[in-house]
């Protein structure tokens, strides 16, 4: 747990100072991505701040890979002539912090409710049976949606007590085979062959249970 201390309450001075500050951060901005650009660095700008006194700068930066800004920062200190703290941060970290609006039209969860990131990873889409289609899987951050971690234990819970997918079991004095779920609705999809025709049905997730694997 990080503890933070209050040193004093904000005089007027220094809420006119942060407002100049942040205004004079703002016009260094295009000048340090122009900077980034001529050394054909993998880094994405979040945000810059100069502390209350203008003595230091942080440049809080998004990348996949370590990154080596010796070069950029000899030109950074050139152009700001102040301390400066080069901060990075995972994508995921980067969409917390500038947020936006999911695939589900309501805020991003990792700028509303989320404190920290659990790993996201192909079991969870593989569980919930899902094609795997990476542009509606991945959220701004470019990552698997955190959508996937909290929906899975439904998932799981669900089909705990029933057949698998391609058992075969007895349902209605016949033998069927599951081929599928509706979680959503608490069904079950199953096959049967009447001749030559497969017929396909839904039953609810009630009427099965383990007992009718053959």
């Amino acid at each position: 747990e990080v503890v933070r201390y209050l040193e004093r309450v904000a005089t007027p001075e220094d809420i006119k100072d942060y407002e100049s500050n942040k205004n004079r951060a703002s016009t260094f901005l295009p000048l340090i991505r122009n900077l980034i650009s001529k050394h054909n660095l993998e880094m994405k700008i979040v945000d810059i701040a100069f502390t209350l006194d203008t003595t230091k700068i942080m440049i809080i930066y998004a990348s996949e890979e370590r990154v080596d800004f010796r070069e950029l920062l000899r030109d950074l200190a050139v152009l700001l002539k102040c301390r400066i703290d080069l901060k990075q941060i995972a994508p995921r970290d980067r969409a917390k912090i500038i947020g936006g609006v999911g695939i589900c039209g309501l805020i991003l969860c990792c700028s509303r409710i989320l404190s920290e990131f659990d790993s996201i990873n192909m079991k969870y889409i593989r569980n919930q049976n899902l094609a795997y289609d990476i542009a509606k899987l991945s959220g701004p951050c470019g990552k698997l949606i955190c959508c996937l971690k909290f929906e899975d234990e439904y998932y799981t819970e669900f089909r705990e007590s029933l057949p698998k997918i391609n058992d075969i079991i007895r349902y209605n004095g016949r033998n069927v085979k599951v081929v599928g779920y509706n979680v959503l609705k608490r069904q079950v999809k199953l096959s049967s062959f009447n001749g030559e025709s497969e017929e396909i049905i839904f039953v609810p997730a009630s009427e099965l249970d383990g007992s009718n694997k053959q």
